[in-house]
């Protein structure tokens, strides 16, 4: 008998010694603060940018497409209530391939959010202390103020998550009253209602396709996305099986009021001559002296005195508004890190918990990413666009691991239970694929990248450790695979496409074969390294093995076609689209329904889902 079960067994016994210390409020506020966390501070600026006036549709758009992939999580997470959640519910429907490129993924960027929170914080001081930043970059007294906050908030989850918890709920009231009052005063006293419709380009200044493309690259989805943290402390939450699915939705709803809200004001309240631009030049604000903290400034430069007054207010608010988030994504990575032992993805000693009982070994892990993230970016809106794709790719698994419950566990009890599942689920993994296509190629290559260096590890570690693959084998494998993806995505992607189009300041490159060649051949060597990697390593695998790989090879699909379609549609790099907007997207909607039923009938009852089920049905015969 195949010994793939261990770890979750050993799981599962750490799982009953989490402290249940988190109730409704905390769960609701885990997901409802790291919603409105820094994206209130800078997402309605970047969304006017990019859309003008019509960005209160990206934002009602952006709000349905999560709230699908919400209700999934619901059922799930009532049904099966565990702490590293989102990387272990693939695993119980899709086995250990799918699971590892769901957890590798969801780790890159989970991780992404303390460094993104302590930049956000780090931009708004700068309007006081100007040392903290240069040309958009941290300096060093930046990067160490950031480092601090990381720190300190690594002490906090170490010391208990009850605390985290308390603390998220205390600035949780006033992340309701703060962004509301200031939406209420911009209504009512600075409100400039002919910015909607009566400037140069009107309501739509961009065309419809901007309306999309600034739900990954404005922060519209990195905001949203935030739903999900009480989700990963489910083990750690009392009566979480009722808990979890409700607080999750309230926060969830809670957010999406208050930005909708956040985004009417803000473009109501754009005063074209106090910032010296110029009349319906939507794109231009993100260059202005707004982009240092766009609601602090407008109130500033307003001069009504009950507005300048309440900035000093608001500039305290959005410098400790984020600080919950540091604490809750530190914690959440971790038990990513813990799921992700969970699944045999990695080394046991990720399952270590404290005295305290708090995943420390995840913990740490998640500190030195978090402060390494913080080096290479400039701005909050380029970390958060990668963070909000790693992410998004890890909920197309959502849908598909709720049918497969769904017919492999029909019986289990399920205390929220989505009404019309097939077709919210299918509309959970279109609305997750369209995202990350919609994010334009000369992010998603870089994004794709990342994830595909994972794939190695997969072959060295879980091959060899649970499918019985012999590691020097693994390792003849996966060592070239690095090789060729590192200087085949430098010298075909980024020399051959990226840099050319970088040039262009985002013009667009012209159809030619000098810009097509780099990319084919890329995708051949890609395709033939990994699938053929795949092969290879199924032919010395146990038979559970070969199962998991098998199940699991649409999620690679999904991957390598989302980055095929971003490159030649129009969010690409032409100047003339391949395949031009909407065609575009409605091509990426029926592919990704094609991989929808396709992952659905991949999914299968892994033996880590019957231990599951097993001491679910215990905790409920107990309680």
């Amino acid at each position: 008998m195949s010994n793939y079960t261990n770890p979750e067994d050993r799981a599962e016994s750490r799982d009953r010694e989490l402290k249940k210390t988190l109730g409704f409020w905390q769960v609701m506020f885990f997901a409802f603060s790291s919603i409105v966390g820094s994206g209130w501070l800078f997402s309605a600026l970047y969304a006017s940018s990019t859309v003008g006036p019509a960005s209160i549709i990206s934002w009602l758009l952006g709000f349905v497409l999560i709230l699908f992939l919400t209700l999934v999580y619901a059922e799930l997470s009532g049904m099966l209530p565990k702490s590293g959640a989102i990387v272990r519910y693939p695993h119980y429907t899709h086995g250990g391939l799918s699971s590892f490129l769901v957890a590798w993924a969801y780790i890159l960027g989970a991780a992404t959010t303390p460094a993104i929170e302590g930049e956000a914080i780090t931009q708004y001081l700068s309007s006081i202390f100007p040392s903290l930043t240069s040309n958009g970059y941290l300096t060093i007294w930046g990067f160490l103020l950031v480092a601090v906050m990381t720190v300190i908030f690594f002490l906090m989850n170490y010391y208990s998550v009850y605390l985290v918890g308390k603390f998220t709920e205390a600035i949780g009231w006033l992340k309701i009253v703060i962004p509301l009052t200031t939406a209420l005063l911009v209504f009512t006293l600075y409100f400039h209602t002919s910015n909607f419709t009566n400037l140069p380009g009107g309501f739509l200044p961009y065309g419809a396709s901007s309306v999309v493309l600034a739900l990954p690259t404005s922060g519209i989805i990195f905001s949203f996305i935030g739903f999900r943290q009480g989700l990963e402390y489910g083990g750690e939450v009392k009566q979480a099986q009722r808990n979890v699915p409700l607080g999750t939705i309230a926060g969830m709803l809670l957010g999406a009021f208050v930005y909708i809200l956040l985004q009417l004001a803000f473009i109501g309240g754009v005063d074209w001559k106090a910032i010296s631009t110029s009349p319906g030049n939507w794109a231009a604000l993100s260059s202005t002296v707004l982009s240092n903290g766009p609601f602090y400034e407008l109130l500033k430069l307003s001069s009504v005195p009950a507005l300048v007054a309440f900035s000093v207010i608001l500039f305290v608010m959005a410098v400790a508004s984020p600080l919950p988030n540091v604490a809750v994504y530190m914690g959440t990575t971790a038990r990513a890190f813990y799921g992700s032992a969970a699944a045999g993805n990695l080394p046991s000693s990720f399952l270590s918990l404290s005295k305290r009982k708090i995943p420390y070994v995840g913990l740490i892990a998640s500190l030195i990413l978090g402060i390494v993230y913080t080096i290479p970016y400039p701005t909050w809106v380029y970390i958060a666009e990668f963070g909000t794709l790693s992410v998004v790719i890890t909920y197309i698994v959502a849908g598909p691991s709720l049918l497969t419950l769904r017919r492999v566990a029909p019986d289990a009890r399920r205390p929220f239970r989505l009404p019309g599942a097939v077709l919210i689920s299918a509309l959970a993994f279109i609305g997750a694929y369209l995202i990350v296509y919609w994010a334009t190629f000369s992010f998603l290559w870089g994004v794709f990248a990342a994830v595909m260096l994972g794939f190695p590890f997969f072959l060295i570690y879980t091959s060899s450790n649970r499918y019985g693959v012999s590691r020097r084998y693994a390792l003849t494998i996966g060592i070239p695979y690095w090789v060729v993806l590192i200087a085949a995505t430098y010298f075909l992607v980024y020399q051959r496409i990226i840099v050319p189009y970088n040039s262009t300041s985002g013009a667009g490159l012209p159809i030619s074969l000098q810009y097509v060649w780099p990319f084919v051949v890329y995708i051949a060597l890609m395709v033939a390294l990994t699938f053929g990697g795949i092969w290879l390593i199924r032919g010395r695998a146990n038979e559970e093995g070969r199962i998991h790989m098998r199940a699991g090879l649409w999620m690679l699909v999904v991957l390598f076609s989302a980055v095929i379609l971003s490159y030649i549609g129009q969010f690409g790099v032409f100047k003339t689209p391949i395949v031009p907007f909407p065609y575009d997207t409605i091509l990426a909607a029926l592919v990704s329904l094609g991989l929808f039923v396709w992952s659905v009938r991949s999914g299968f009852k892994t033996n880590e889902l019957e231990v599951a089920l097993k001491t679910s049905s215990a905790d409920q015969a107990g309680s």
